[in-house]
């Protein structure tokens, strides 16, 4: 697909890996000499000791008119980024320098050709489905996220199980006493919902799962709902408190009453895929079915 040719990314790197680092500093090069401005996070521009044209702050400070947001790392900060730049219909390019892998378009081996191609306007996306949670405690709306893997509602290390009544669309599908619930997108079905042994899900398709994390009761299964349905979870143990977990990155305190409501968000993420990839191909790879 020909797009318009790109004058500005933004670099986001995994932190602390002294060979992403290193990359990370030839590719600012190599963009550099192509004319390719380059922004970076201060943090980044701590790590890697060398100049950029422009800091990434807060308030989408200095994202407005980047072309591309080119992730070197693995899943984990695909997900950070995917969740800063999606409002912005931002394309991510990511490049896998973790273990897994699984939401990366490339190997690292690639990465100049492939970035040769995306600067040039030359690269295929895929919307990916992404959720917004908002935390409600009274009237009160104590926090407001986007995730594009799973939102999680968790008892975290406290040794007892809460219970966590769930609505659909306002309609109260149960109540479970479990360690947690993880309501999902198809994107994330692959993640900490198939670990707690929910569905795997096309990551075309419009709708989101709800996985219970260690169910009390054996007769409470994942199930799969339409994705333009809204989740609304409250927590009903009156002793204990619970945890709301976005990506597995962000982190907030529930209390006794507090609901979480879990909707599809406005925003897509915007990805740039391998147009020669498929995605049981990419199952079969990295889950390694099929294998003894």
């Amino acid at each position: 697909m020909n797009n318009p040719s790109i004058s500005v990314v933004a670099l986001f790197i995994k932190p602390n890996i002294p060979e992403i680092c290193r990359l990370g500093r030839t590719t600012i090069d190599w963009l550099r000499e192509r004319g390719i401005q380059v922004r970076v996070s201060a943090k980044t521009l701590e790590e890697l000791g060398t100049n950029a044209d422009g800091i990434i702050g807060g308030n989408d400070e200095n994202l407005q008119d980047v072309g591309l947001a080119l992730v070197l790392g693995g899943d984990g900060t695909i997900l950070w980024v995917a969740r800063k730049v999606a409002h912005l219909n931002i394309p991510v390019l990511s490049f896998n320098m973790g273990n897994l892998g699984f939401l990366a378009a490339y190997g690292i081996d690639h990465l100049f050709d492939v970035l040769e191609a995306t600067i040039c306007g030359r690269f295929q996306t895929v919307s990916r489905m992404m959720l917004e949670a908002t935390h409600i405690r009274g009237e009160h709306v104590i926090s407001r996220h986007p995730a594009l893997n799973d939102v999680v509602v968790n008892k975290r290390l406290i040794p007892r199980l809460i219970e966590l009544e769930t609505a659909i669309d306002n309609e109260t599908i149960n109540t479970y006493l479990c360690d947690g619930l993880i309501i999902c997108t198809p994107t994330g079905s692959t993640a900490y919902s198939l670990s707690a042994g929910g569905p795997i899900l096309s990551p075309d398709l419009d709708a989101l799962a709800i996985t219970p994390i260690c169910p009390h009761t054996l007769t409470h299964r994942p199930i799969v709902i339409a994705g333009n349905s809204t989740v609304t979870i409250q927590l009903i143990s009156k002793d204990r408190k619970a945890f709301l977990t976005l990506d597995g990155q962000v982190n907030d305190s529930i209390c006794c009453g507090d609901r979480i409501e879990i909707r599809k968000s406005p925003h897509c993420a915007r990805i740039i895929v391998d147009p020669e990839s498929r995605f049981f191909r990419v199952l079969n790879r990295k889950l390694k079915w099929g294998y003894r």
